[in-house]
């Protein structure tokens, strides 16, 4: 396209001034011969203003740069034609770029993490945070010293909660906002909470059976429904918290009701289903009976040697034998 001829409202001679002054050594060298001195008010024809154009579209920087005026491309730092629309052999310093990114290139692991709407997600290996080596889980979080993952949920009465799942089972590992804020181990799949405690009393409940496999050691006083022994589930027997320390050392006691042994339905304090043997005294505040058909051997002096004791038959003292 060629332009008429006009009159600039500032010196023609302003004009070229800057221009060549602009156009380094290296640069193509424009023959200007044809285009006389302007003075203000000059008239500028078409072809000088062709000229000027021609020139402008064709400028080069330097020999490191060029232009593709038939494709509107331009190249800096670079030999020869360039290849984009803006084609840097270098370095760039911007104040922000406008774009998506997508056509981004060379970057470190292109397009490792994704974003769909407000989220973010990695689904092509493993992720490492504080460590510059392979993780060996999914998520390793390594620090020099303390290290910690925080899960805040923010306001009252929220839940703080860590999912731990698999194709059969899903549990919970939270502080309960709904329930005083205690910390508790929930089995999701079934519904059930496994283990609470209180965040006021610090106390614990266990929701089934606490199996321990070492000794334990308390300052205070274990409560539990039963016992039960090493062997498949029998109990040691009785409620525990039944006997109570007595005020000497070693002495314990029962005061609510009949004790049996032996014997599941004690009619006495004292019922025992079976031999007795005693290796001291025998005090007898009141009368001793002997049920049914038992024999009842009272040994003088605990000699054992059956020579010198009381015999007592069906309730009855029979005498002494020597």
């Amino acid at each position: 396209m060629r332009y008429p001829a006009f009159k600039p409202i500032v010196a023609s001679g302003l004009i070229f001034g800057l221009l060549f002054s602009y156009l380094p050594a290296q640069a193509t060298v424009y023959d200007v011969s044809g285009i006389p001195p302007k003075n203000t008010g000059d008239a500028i024809t078409a072809a000088e203003v062709n000229l000027m154009v021609d020139m402008l579209r064709n400028l080069k920087k330097d020999d490191r740069g060029d232009t593709d005026t038939s494709n509107d491309r331009l190249g800096i730092g670079i030999a020869g034609t360039p290849g984009y629309m803006l084609d840097v052999n270098g370095t760039v310093n911007a104040a922000a770029f406008r774009g998506d990114g997508s056509q981004l290139t060379n970057l470190p692991n292109p397009g490792a993490w994704q974003i769909t709407a407000n989220d973010i997600y990695y689904n092509a290996g493993k992720v490492a945070i504080g460590i510059n080596s392979s993780p060996t889980y999914q998520l390793e979080v390594h620090a020099a010293g303390d290290s910690a993952i925080q899960v805040n949920a923010g306001g009252s009465g929220n839940d703080a909660t860590l999912r731990l799942k698999n194709d059969s089972q899903e549990w919970i590992i939270r502080n309960n906002g709904g329930a005083g804020d205690n910390f508790q181990i929930n089995n999701v799949t079934t519904g059930t909470t496994a283990i609470d405690v209180d965040s006021t009393s610090n106390n614990v409940t266990i929701a089934n059976e606490l199996t321990v496999n070492n000794d334990i050691t308390t300052t205070g006083i274990i409560y539990a429904a039963e016992f039960y022994d090493t062997d498949t589930g029998t109990p040691i027997g009785g409620a525990a918290g039944l006997w109570e320390e007595g005020a000497e050392v070693d002495e314990i006691y029962y005061d609510e009701g009949n004790v049996g042994i032996g014997t599941a339905n004690p009619a006495y304090p004292l019922q025992v289903s079976g031999d007795v043997k005693l290796d001291d005294h025998l005090a007898v505040g009141g009368s001793a009976t002997v049920n049914t058909d038992r024999v009842a051997y009272i040994d003088e002096n605990f000699s054992n040697d059956n020579n010198n004791y009381l015999l007592m038959v069906q309730g009855t003292a029979a005498g002494s034998t020597t």
